[in-house]
C-alpha cells in the first residue's frame, strides 16, 4: 500500500496548466508543434486521472475534499482544456468559414428589427474569429 501511496502523492497537479496563452485567449489553431504538445500533455494527463481512478485510495475515501479527488478534478479541467484546444474546428480556414456563413439560409422573413437575430449575424455570436471573418465578408 506504500507503494500506491508514493506513486499517486508524485503525480502531478495542474493548478494552471503549461499552455501557450494565446491559444487559450483565442480561438487560433495551433502550430505543428504545439499540437503534439498539447497531445503529449493530454496523453500524460488521461494517464495520471487512469491512475488515480483505479487507485485503492480513491476507493476508500471518496470524499470530495481528499486532495486525491481535488486532484483528478484539476486533472479532468486540464484535458477538457487540452481537448478544447485540439478541436478540429480551430483549423478551419476563414474561407470555408465564410462560405458556411453565406449558406445559412434565412428561414423567415426579415424585418430592419429582427435583421442582427438572423442568419448570418447569429452565427457572429459563436466565437470572436466567426464573428470577425463575418463582419469581414463584403458577401454577408
Amino acid at each position: 500500500m506504500s507503494n500506491n501511496r508514493v506513486s499517486l502523492s508524485n503525480q502531478r497537479t495542474h493548478a494552471s496548466p503549461p499552455i501557450p496563452l494565446h491559444l487559450l485567449a483565442s480561438n487560433a489553431a495551433p502550430l505543428e508543434a504545439e499540437i503534439q504538445f498539447l497531445k503529449s500533455l493530454l496523453a500524460q494527463t488521461e494517464a495520471d486521472i487512469a491512475a488515480i481512478k483505479a487507485s485503492p485510495l480513491l476507493v476508500t475515501d471518496k470524499s470530495a475534499s481528499t486532495p486525491l479527488v481535488k486532484n483528478r478534478k484539476a486533472l479532468v479541467a486540464c484535458a477538457k482544456q487540452y481537448k478544447t484546444l485540439l478541436a478540429p474546428v480551430r483549423r478551419v480556414p476563414a474561407e470555408l468559414i465564410c462560405e458556411i456563413l453565406a449558406r445559412v439560409p434565412c428561414t423567415r422573413a426579415i424585418n430592419f428589427r429582427e435583421t442582427y437575430e438572423q442568419p448570418p449575424w447569429v452565427l457572429t455570436h459563436i466565437c470572436r474569429s466567426w464573428r470577425e471573418i463575418a463582419l469581414g465578408a463584403p458577401l454577408l
